[in-house]
């Protein structure tokens, strides 16, 4: 509390070893905090997960299916929302659950939350990959120009992923660099224009589509397709 800060402080998301009753109880009836967290799977909860009605369950977008139910903690004082998810693996059903005191939001908010748990650590893991915790030097303007271009890398690497999307949609970026942009290439300035040819690309048929075009799709979205460090040029893609 010290650290955020009196008041901003409004929820905890934490993994399921955290998840004893007395800790749980004590962020809700004496700090006010809204928590959630996994639930610890021994037998008695996943029998206890087992018998809620299959009707009592609704289908979430990616195929998961859900309900809730209130629960029991040891060294808990009340009552918590026990949210349990059940789906098929290999033929075999399964279960699992989160703990929870917010009853306001919805369950699919309560989940997607928890899941960016999972999506800031992995984004920890991936700036790691890019240096950020290099610095070049103690000198204040060299470190910033080196954190700023190090987090322009990240963002356009992020975009890249996002845009190529399938099964490259969850690869790291260290994988899709090397994938993707470690292919040498042919760089010819010629006028206000700078041609950059890849041959043989292994992915031409995904980039392509991507960087075909890509001056005249930026000025139809009112973008200025110039790049300031390049002298203000124009980028052209090529594949042959």
């Amino acid at each position: 509390m010290e650290i955020v800060g009196e008041g901003r402080l409004k929820k905890v998301i934490w993994d399921r070893w955290f998840s004893v009753g007395a800790l749980l109880d004590y962020l809700d009836k004496y700090m006010n905090l809204k928590y959630v967290t996994t639930m610890k799977m021994h037998q008695n909860r996943i029998e206890e997960m087992r018998d809620i009605p299959v009707s009592e369950f609704r289908m979430m977008a990616d195929g998961r299916q859900v309900a809730f139910k209130t629960t029991d903690l040891r060294n808990y004082e009340g009552k918590a929302k026990l949210i349990v998810i059940r789906f098929e693996e290999d033929e075999e059903e399964k279960y699992y659950g989160y703990l929870t005191n917010d009853w306001t939001s919805t369950e699919e908010t309560l989940i997607d939350e928890y899941d960016h748990r999972w999506r800031i650590e992995y984004l920890f893991k991936e700036i790691e990959f890019l240096g950020f915790g290099k610095l070049p030097s103690t000198e204040l303007n060299q470190a910033t120009m080196s954190l700023g271009t190090k987090l322009i890398a990240c963002n356009i690497l992020s975009s890249l992923r996002k845009d190529i999307g399938g099964e490259f949609a969850s690869r790291e970026l260290k994988g899709i660099l090397k994938e993707f942009l470690r292919e040498q290439t042919f760089v010819k300035a010629k006028g206000r224009t700078v041609h950059v040819t890849f041959y043989g690309h292994r992915h031409e048929d995904i980039l392509r589509p991507l960087f075909s075009n890509l001056n005249q799709r930026l000025q139809e979205k009112g973008v200025d397709e110039r790049v300031p460090w390049l002298g203000y040029r124009n980028l052209e893609f090529h594949f042959k």
